[in-house]
């Protein structure tokens, strides 16, 4: 049979059914730019939203992470919806850019939507008669279903894009992994150039509404190229399946979650999810630990995001040239594993030496690629190894997309969640590295015994190789970092505390007679030690010059607790003082040096903790 035609079981005749013409060279080019153009847009909006969900429910980590996690729910949503109705799709370029153009209408919605949900927030949550911290239950469960229900639709669709295209270019089975990686690539270096004109051109210049006005236009433009390459192509591409009784009742049951591939191989599938979790775990630490470096600036994440995502294409594209076999494909992937484990290790180990003299974003954009680059390769790689490795038919390898895509993001979500809030609070820095290597090398192990059945000398070596890694890499605390502040601030002095909350590190360094208190390198507050001459900070004045400017105020708000030194100097008059702190560690840094400091005022018994960003809190309480 060749390669032209794919088996078709029709009432239990054998029938063969032509596949789709091959598409010409220009179409290829043409849709290529059509996506790069959609990746750069997504991250226009990624960054914009982001930014506009920040002014509604605060910059919590609790509301960041509802975003993140929205935004990729719905991309895992799209993709598994659309793989039910991919082979009754016959012009699937038009489709798709069809489906742009309701991303940039959908988009254009997003910020009425937040103003709705604002409203609503204030109109269920609001006039409480005091700052409401962010720990309650029903406050994370409005923002989790606002954000869900905001952003759903526009990236839904865009979940469905990748498969579609992949319906449209795949005709041969060595072109699966090989145009399946190649698209992956040409949309993530679309989305590089998204995350960086976006952060520094773009919002600077126009704002978060007009920055999402040009992503809108950028999917309309996309629209009309799609619309002129299926005009200029009409011939409607037949369906993969014939429109037979039996198989229009089979593609209307329900695709099993698990099944339907061939048995092993199927396997790839929940190895790819737990891969996209320890993926973006190792983003998550990798940004919460350049930010030493880089600084907490939208244009420094913008370089994080934008360095990860140059990796990611760069090993997609990589990996297009050797996934043509499933053989190829299965040890590509377990080398991939093992290689993000050795260069996250590698990387870790070595990074005192990578940091500059000077921090700061200027200049250190190189230290983020130097520490970014060489596992993120190797983590691009795995998407079309994985395709594919799932499927050896090109009929299937759209819907073989889909799967792997909305697997690998719904893990991307868990990791990134896991992440942010127990592992790297629980673990710090030097115990979640060891543990997302372990995971990579577990990972490995799992891909040779479970989906290649390699032979039992194989398996053997990778798992005495995973062994080896994992007595021998031992991550110590990284110190040198710790000390590392954007405004090169003094390094020298002990450490007395050392802790990594949700939003911030934090240290207290012991300076002269003095605790300096950090987070993400930033100092906060100057702490006078017993025993020590008075250092009066411009901070202790503030609560004073306050009661000279509202003599006859009886209660004090304080946004940002730091050292107490704001709450040191609180005259008598103020009866009940509220400190809306983001960070917890920071009251914890704050207990863990009381015997060390001259006066602590969490023992004041007027002072009241709330532990929520300022914004969010003031929005709920009519005080």
């Amino acid at each position: 049979m060749s390669p032209a035609t794919l088996p078709e079981i029709d009432n239990g005749r054998a029938t063969s059914v032509k596949l789709p013409a091959e598409p010409r060279l220009w179409e290829l080019l043409a849709v290529a730019l059509c996506f790069a153009l959609s990746g750069f847009a997504a991250l226009l909006y990624q960054t914009a939203w982001t930014r506009q969900f920040s002014l509604v429910f605060g910059t919590s980590e609790l509301a960041v992470a509802t975003v993140l996690a929205a935004y990729m729910a719905g991309l895992a949503l799209g993709a598994r919806t659309v793989e039910r109705f991919l082979d009754r799709v016959r012009r699937p370029v038009l489709t798709y850019g069809l489906l742009e153009f309701g991303i940039g209408t959908a988009a254009l919605a997003v910020p009425m939507l937040l103003v709705a949900a604002e409203q609503l927030m204030v109109a269920l949550l609001g006039g409480q008669a005091e700052p409401p911290s962010s720990e309650g239950w029903v406050q994370t469960s409005f923002y989790v279903l606002t954000a869900f229900v905001v952003l759903v639709l526009p990236t839904a669709l865009m979940g469905t894009t990748l498969p579609l295209l992949t319906r449209h270019a795949v005709h041969t089975p060595e072109q699966i992994g090989s145009r399946t990686g190649l698209l992956y690539a040409i949309n993530t270096l679309g989305a590089v150039g998204g995350a960086l004109a976006g952060a520094y051109v773009l919002l600077p210049a126009l704002g978060l509404t007009r920055t999402v006005i040009v992503g809108a236009a950028v999917n309309v433009a996309v629209f009309g190229l799609a619309a002129l390459i299926a005009r200029a192509s009409p011939t409607a591409r037949p369906s993969l399946h014939k429109p037979s009784t039996a198989n229009l009742a089979r593609h209307r049951q329900r695709v099993p979650l698990f099944g339907g591939w061939a048995p092993g191989y199927r396997w790839i599938l929940p190895v790819m999810l737990a891969s996209g979790a320890v993926s973006f775990l190792y983003e998550v630490l990798w940004t919460r630990m350049l930010g030493y470096v880089l600084g907490g600036s939208i244009f420094a994440f913008a370089t994080m995001v934008a360095s990860f995502l140059l990796g990611i294409a760069g090993g997609s594209l990589i990996a297009s040239r050797f996934a043509r076999t499933r053989q190829m494909a299965l040890i590509g992937f377990v080398i991939c594993q093992l290689a993000i484990a050795l260069c996250s290790a590698g990387i870790y180990l070595g990074l005192s030496t990578l940091l500059p003299e000077r921090a700061g974003l200027a200049g250190n954009a190189p230290v983020a690629m130097a520490v970014l680059l060489p596992a993120t390769l190797f983590i691009g790689a795995t998407f079309p190894f994985a395709v594919r490795i799932l499927t050896d038919d090109p009929g299937n390898a759209a819907a073989a997309t889909a799967r792997v895509y909305s697997w690998n993001t719904v893990g991307a979500i868990a990791g990134a969640l896991l992440a942010g809030f127990v592992l790297i609070p629980e673990l710090k820095f030097e115990g979640t590295i060891y543990v997302a290597v372990l995971a990579n090398l577990a990972l490995a192990l799992l891909t040779c015994v479970t989906v290649a059945r390699a032979p039992y000398v194989w398996s053997t070596a990778v798992l005495v190789a995973a062994v080896v890694v994992a007595f021998l890499f031992q991550p110590e605390v990284p110190e040198k970092l710790l000390r590392t502040s954007p405004l090169n601030v003094d390094r020298h002095g002990e450490l007395r505390f050392y802790e990594v909350g949700r939003s911030a590190s934090v240290i207290v360094l012991e300076q002269d007679g003095a605790l300096m208190l950090r987070t993400n390198g930033l100092p906060e507050a100057l702490i006078e030690m017993t025993g020590t001459a008075p250092k009066f900070s411009g901070e202790f004045w503030l609560s004073p010059l306050a009661v000279i400017a509202r003599p006859g105020a009886d209660s004090m708000l304080v946004i940002g607790y730091g050292g107490g030194v704001v709450l040191d100097a609180a005259p008598p008059s103020v009866r009940h003082i509220n400190v809306i702190e983001l960070e917890p560690k920071v009251i914890d840094a704050n207990r863990a040096v009381t015997d060390l400091r001259k006066r602590d005022p969490l023992l004041d018994p007027r002072v009241q903790i709330v532990l929520n960003d300022a914004r969010g809190a003031l929005t709920l309480t009519g005080k």
